[in-house]
């Protein structure tokens, strides 16, 4: 990105100042008090890029404004007396690496997609009174690039909605068949599945799949039973037979 500020020190470009000066400047950055920064982090949490707004004391007395841009490639430190040139560079540069490398984990530029999200999903069997199926944390890089909160939301629910779907089928066979092995004893048909974004304990979006009413035919529910029975017994007679259960 073009810039009028001074070039205290760069590992990208000539620097406008001597070394001795320069190292001065560096100084008193690094003592200086960070007003604004984003960075990115590793799956450790470990800092990968960061890009601060630092205000300092020069050598000289005058109060100085500097971005001091860090990452694996290198660190360079630009200045200027003016904040908003500052500000404005700072703004700039961080809207522009996340188009062209994605979301920043951290940051506080207005309209940013933060990196790192939670999310919870919930189920409803009356689209009323909602049960928390799990909550996790990932990244935006992980949901097929969406540049969205409820983007993300919608990413997150698709993933569920194919296990719902097989659920409910099943509750609605058993339902309608009257065969209730164990593990689908009290099951229901689950109408309504929620996902919720969180970002930094804040709600910032969510996304509600509705999904349609599950009616097997009696000859469904009938076939399904006797398909689903003959699986499960077959599993016991690999169990009888594998810990001669018979002896």
């Amino acid at each position: 990105m073009p810039s009028a500020l001074r070039v205290v020190s760069s590992a990208f470009q000539r620097e406008d100042l001597d070394p001795e000066h320069a190292a001065a400047v560096e100084q008193a950055v690094e003592d200086g008090i960070d007003l604004r920064t984003s960075s990115t982090q590793d799956s450790y949490g470990q800092t990968g890029t960061e890009i601060t707004v630092v205000s300092y004391t020069a050598p000289d007395g005058s109060e100085r404004f500097a971005v001091r841009d860090w990452s694996g490639a290198g660190t360079e430190i630009l200045d200027s007396d003016d904040k908003s040139a500052v500000v404005e560079y700072y703004e700039g540069t961080v809207r522009e690496r996340a188009k062209d490398s994605g979301p920043w984990d951290v940051t506080d530029v207005e309209g940013q997609v933060k990196g790192r999200i939670a999310y919870t999903v919930e189920t409803s069997t009356d689209g009323t009174t909602w049960g928390t199926v799990k909550s996790d944390k990932t990244t935006v890089a992980k949901l097929n690039g969406v540049t969205t909160y409820l983007g993300a939301a919608k990413e997150v629910a698709d993933q569920e909605i194919g296990p719902v779907e097989e659920a409910n089928w099943n509750a609605a066979c058993s339902e309608a068949s009257g065969y209730r092995p164990g593990y689908l004893d009290g099951a229901e048909v689950i109408t309504m599945l929620r996902v919720r974004i969180e970002v930094d304990g804040d709600d910032v979006a969510e996304h509600v799949h509705a999904f349609p009413p599950v009616t097997p035919t009696p000859e469904q529910a009938r076939q399904w039973a006797e398909e689903l029975e003959a699986i499960l017994r077959d599993s016991l007679d690999d169990l009888y037979r594998d810990f001669d259960l018979d002896d």
